[in-house]
């Protein structure tokens, strides 16, 4: 056989393979959504969900509801995987699940996804990065995190930061780097969760983006004055953690992440319960 011969066959081969995965994983995708819709709680799941509920935002009893669907279709879809010396187990990952899915509670919202697989260390991890930053220039020293999002993906994350969350650290290190999977689901934005209509949303994190590069915040972290992908991540992160600060200081801002995410975390507001939010 010729050299372009076989070049031709390979090309067939090629071919034919990518037309399989085209037919079999949409396949793929409808059984793995059908289990996560069909999963339910263990009663062990229950009870370690149930305990890591007062470092939670207060919610009705429809979004417990919702938060405890959300999380067994999570625990059913997603592989978690211990590093660094860390032994994962049930409550580890319910705690995971249940700081995720806060984000995921708008009645048509669908969850995650793109996510496949969640990485945890016991501590801070350091990562070296070899992709240029925005002058086109690599740092040769490694980076020293308490997470880490791929739009590939998968989610890193440090366990002690996870706890110190769910203690009432203003820094909630998963419900961050869930809001990236967020801005990561529409690649053709940044610094926002999908939606029908960005007007509102993109004037007023625009004019807060800017504040905050200019004159600081007294809630919100300076690390959200990097960019708007890390501004995002950072304003809803201090919405679930610290939100009846964040309203007093940015009501505009609270307003518009209390529309979407509807989770009332200055106290008593709309709430899901009634539809408010709209996840695209």
């Amino acid at each position: 056989m010729t050299v372009a011969e076989l070049a031709g066959w390979s090309l067939v081969v090629l071919a034919i393979g990518f037309a399989l995965w085209l037919l079999v994983h949409p396949w793929h995708e409808r059984r793995r959504q059908r289990r996560g819709a069909a999963a339910r709680l263990t009663p062990a799941q229950q009870q370690a969900l149930a305990d890591i509920a007062p470092g939670l935002p207060p919610l009705t009893p429809l979004l417990r509801d919702r938060l405890a669907d959300r999380v067994a279709a999570f625990l059913a879809d997603t592989r978690f995987h211990g590093a660094g010396g860390f032994v994962m187990d049930e409550a580890c990952r319910v705690a995971i699940a249940a700081q995720a899915c806060l984000l995921r509670l708008q009645p048509d919202a669908d969850g995650y996804p793109a996510v496949r697989d969640i990485v945890v260390y016991p501590d801070a991890f350091w990562v070296h990065h070899e992709a240029p930053d925005e002058l086109g220039l690599v740092d040769d020293e490694p980076d020293l995190l308490a997470g880490e999002a791929w739009d590939a993906g998968r989610v890193v994350l440090s366990w002690s930061d996870v706890q110190a969350a769910l203690e009432g650290d203003p820094v909630n290190v998963v419900v961050h780097e869930f809001a990236h999977q967020l801005d990561f689901d529409r690649p053709d934005t940044t610094g926002a969760p999908p939606m029908d209509d960005y007007r509102e949303w993109s004037t007023v994190m625009r004019e807060h983006f800017d504040d905050l590069r200019e004159t600081g915040s007294p809630v919100l972290d300076p690390y959200g004055s990097e960019n708007p992908a890390e501004f995002f991540a950072v304003a809803v992160e201090t919405y679930v953690q610290n939100g009846a600060d964040l309203a007093r200081a940015h009501p505009d801002l609270y307003r518009l992440l209390d529309a979407y995410f509807g989770l009332g975390t200055a106290g008593p507001s709309r709430s899901l319960d009634s539809g408010a939010g709209s996840p695209g």
